[in-house]
């Protein structure tokens, strides 16, 4: 059987910086062109705070709350857009190092793609993921997250005592896949009311290990490993000569970096200079 492809309608690439693209740092701003310049045939939209209501309307929770972080608004805009529209999300701080048409379409089955295992706690990447409109592993992802902050109030995650007893938690329950089942329990979500970091994968933890029909769409998904993406990552500490050879002799389709590095020094100054270089002087679409 043929394997299914991103249709035309669907070639469209979602990425959001809250705080406006003039602003952002120079790294997400590199990142923002490797996918211009890399994907002429795709709609790339990049969205901020205020663009972003034109796509979706976050209706059913409260994103206003003291317990829905940036990052987990991030979570719920990225859910709607790929639900309603279908289409890429991206992180702001990924690099296209491959065209979409170039790997995509093989590694697309069953409507669905995310990068597997980014941790020994996650099954499933959030910085990349792509999906058909109304995609089942997705429509069901989405409702699960979605009700967990309809139906719950969660402790302030800037009050001490609950970073630490999360953090405690975590030495326990958050050391594989199956470990992670306790933070989305019943008696986790009743009397703890402390949401861990990754509680979005968590979720899809759960879902694909106790929902069968899940569980084998995913298993059955040509997905990839983030070890690739993550490698500029995890040579972060030695020779960016070294890890620039790395990633050319073994190509990821893209790689997850962080806006947070300095990048005025050292490694990340001259990986970045490369992969600015990189795109220099090409056609953006």
């Amino acid at each position: 059987m043929q394997q299914p492809s991103i249709g035309v309608t669907e070639k469209i690439l979602w990425t959001y910086w809250h705080q406006g693209w003039r602003n952002a740092p120079e790294l997400v701003s590199v990142c923002r062109k490797s996918w211009e310049v890399l994907n002429p045939g795709w709609r790339i939209e990049c969205l901020d705070a205020e663009t972003v209501c034109d796509y979706v309307g976050l209706k059913d929770v409260d994103v206003t709350r003291p317990d829905v972080s940036m990052q987990k608004r991030s979570l719920f805009v990225r859910l709607e857009l790929l639900r309603r529209y279908g289409g890429v999300w991206t992180d702001a701080t990924v690099y296209c190092w491959q065209p979409l048409d170039s790997w995509l379409p093989q590694h697309f089955k069953n409507g669905y793609f995310a990068f597997r295992d980014p941790g020994p706690d996650r099954m499933a990447a959030s910085w990349f993921m792509a999906a058909e409109r109304d995609c089942p592993l997705l429509v069901r992802h989405s409702d699960a997250f979605v009700a967990l902050f309809r139906d719950h109030i969660f402790s302030n995650h800037d009050d001490a005592a609950t970073q630490g007893l999360i953090s405690r938690l975590h030495e326990h329950f958050s050391m594989d896949h199956r470990g992670t089942l306790f933070w989305t329990s019943d008696f986790a979500l009743s009397y703890l009311k402390a949401l861990p970091y990754f509680v979005f994968h968590y979720l899809f933890n759960r879902l694909a290990l106790t929902n069968p029909e899940f569980g084998q769409l995913w298993a059955a998904s040509r997905s990839l490993s983030a070890d690739g993406p993550h490698l500029l990552q995890a040579m972060g500490s030695g020779s960016a000569v070294d890890a620039l050879a790395r990633i050319e002799s073994e190509p990821s389709p893209l790689h997850k970096l962080n806006w947070r590095y300095d990048t005025a020094s050292g490694y990340w100054k001259t990986v970045l200079a490369a992969l600015s270089d990189r795109l220099a002087g090409a056609p953006e679409s």
